[in-house]
């Protein structure tokens, strides 16, 4: 794995048997790429090429389709969907500790972006895999009816960003579900662990997760990060349902400390949420991906 492998979590923290391995991620304005990357190095973050990116436009097939959805406060009008993130997937692989992902091609993503009136959440976001990037060229957000606000106009389209990523250690959050015993039966968990060690995690998790917080390749996010696989860091509840699935891909509303401003803002500084099956991400199959939005 290179010098960005993990280190493994002590092993006699009950809640680091739960950890899983996630891709954090940063979007760096590129207008002053060099200064912000060398701040998101000095805590590990590796600058990726400009084929993966927030924001301008994606690398799609030539045939291909631009996904659209139901949109509008008082007139509902088929728009297209926001490009919001692509991938080079060989890029990642150096992260991908647990080898989840595919290691090559390009996974491409489009929501809702800044765009409320998007009708269904749910169908608002589709996920692409594209194992050929070769084939692929840069295409633009497709011409649609004319919009009635100029602010949404505006929003359709998101500012190009380069992406900073690095390995982390996740577990899940206090409130998860996973800690209720709420999606397995019998003597094991889904990790191995009986439903008194599951208990006791869950009685003791703050003095667990305070052990953790000194550990290499574990830390602790004050506001919820982009990133791709581990356990998600939610903002209501987990919007995880068992443990048949798992988190995909976090799209985060961030702030830009330059311009004072926040490139992409999702309801109340709030995130997206990609979900997907556990056996389809084993298939490397993205087109049943569910969303969901959630903030503050």
């Amino acid at each position: 794995m290179s010098d960005v492998a993990l280190k493994p979590l002590v092993c006699g923290n009950p809640l680091a048997k739960l950890a899983k391995a996630a891709i954090m991620l940063e979007f760096v304005n590129e207008n002053y790429l060099e200064e912000r990357t060398a701040q998101l190095g000095e805590n590990g973050y590796k600058l990726l090429s400009p084929l993966s990116h927030f924001g301008g436009n994606p690398h799609l097939p030539k045939d291909f389709v631009w996904p659209c959805a139901k949109h509008g406060e008082t007139e509902l009008v088929d728009r297209p969907l926001v490009f919001s993130a692509q991938f080079d997937l060989s890029e990642l692989a150096p992260f991908d500790v647990d080898n989840l992902l595919p290691h090559k091609g390009l996974l491409v993503f489009f929501t809702i972006g800044q765009m409320w009136n998007f009708q269904v959440y749910e169908d608002s976001s589709r996920v692409y895999y594209f194992e050929d990037i070769e084939s692929l060229a840069v295409t633009a957000r497709p011409p649609e009816p004319p919009y009635k606000d100029e602010y949404e106009q505006e929003s359709s389209t998101l500012a190009f960003h380069r992406v900073c990523a690095k390995a982390a250690w996740t577990v899940p959050n206090e409130c998860d579900n996973v800690l209720y015993e709420s999606d397995f039966s019998g003597e094991l968990s889904p990790f191995g662990l009986t439903k008194d060690q599951m208990k006791d995690i869950h009685d003791n998790y703050e003095a667990y997760y305070n052990q953790l917080r000194e550990q290499d390749g574990f830390e602790e996010y004050d506001e919820v990060p982009s990133q791709l696989l581990g356990w998600g860091q939610y903002i209501q509840s987990d919007l995880v349902g068992s443990s048949n699935e798992c988190l995909l891909f976090t799209l985060s509303s961030f702030f830009d400390e330059k311009i004072k401003d926040y490139p992409l803002c999702i309801g109340d500084a709030g995130a997206i949420y990609h979900i997907m099956d556990v056996s389809d991400l084993k298939e490397q199959k993205f087109g049943e991906v569910r969303s969901v939005m959630d903030c503050y």
